[in-house]
């Protein structure tokens, strides 16, 4: 799906949290999703730990951002977070209930990629090499979109934004140049891609392989 204003419905979770739902598919757990976001910081525990600059793709109604915040705050003195988010009622809604954390948390909205990379800020927020984490349902939702983000290029600023988005890419991923090739290499074998994930790997081992 790329349709960025997508309308959503709130549902309320068996604990009371309420939970957005576009298309049938719940943002959070439908059960607990603090519980959730809990789990997903202790799975990201490490990459949390080294690095004081993330970029999250994916706002949901942000349980796991809250979740991340609270963490940081007891490992770093100084963090930066930005939240990229395709859906602007989201933001608009969880920016009217989260006011008190408008200064720690940035969130912006990803309309187009090529717009994006209009922002100076952001630019330099890209290089600064962030963990890189996706909200896993909205990265579902709008996979198309974060997928483009990932592999963009600009003809402009090829080499500044080629080596970006390589760091970001393998974040994202956990590669390095070697297993990103050998990744793609095995994609050729098939003959064919299945699904936009092995699009992805092989758009990535060109980026993260070639021009440097």
């Amino acid at each position: 799906m790329d349709d960025t204003t997508s309308s959503y419905v709130m549902e309320e979770a068996r604990n009371g949290a309420l939970v957005p739902k576009i298309d049938g598919t719940y943002l959070h757990s439908i059960y607990n999703p603090q519980k959730e976001a809990e789990q997903y910081v202790e799975k990201n525990e490490n990459q949390l730990k080294r690095k004081q600059t993330y970029l999250i793709l994916g706002l949901g109604f942000g349980y796991h951002i809250d979740a991340i915040l609270e963490f940081v705050k007891k490992n770093h003195t100084e963090f930066n977070i930005v939240v990229l988010e395709p859906n602007k009622e989201i933001i608009s809604e969880y920016v009217a209930q989260k006011v008190s954390q408008s200064s720690e948390i940035k969130i912006v909205y990803l309309d187009t990629v090529e717009k994006l990379y209009t922002d100076k800020n952001f630019v330099d927020f890209l290089r600064t090499k962030p963990c890189v984490l996706k909200h896993d349902q909205s990265y579902t939702i709008y996979n198309e979109l974060f997928n483009k983000f990932l592999t963009f290029k600009s003809s402009d600023s090829e080499e500044v934004f080629e080596s970006t988005i390589s760091d970001l890419t393998r974040s994202l991923f956990n590669l390095n140049n070697k297993q990103s090739y050998e990744s793609a290499e095995s994609i050729k074998k098939q003959k064919r891609m299945n699904g936009r994930e092995d699009f992805l790997m092989m758009a990535f081992s060109h980026i993260a392989n070639t021009g440097k």
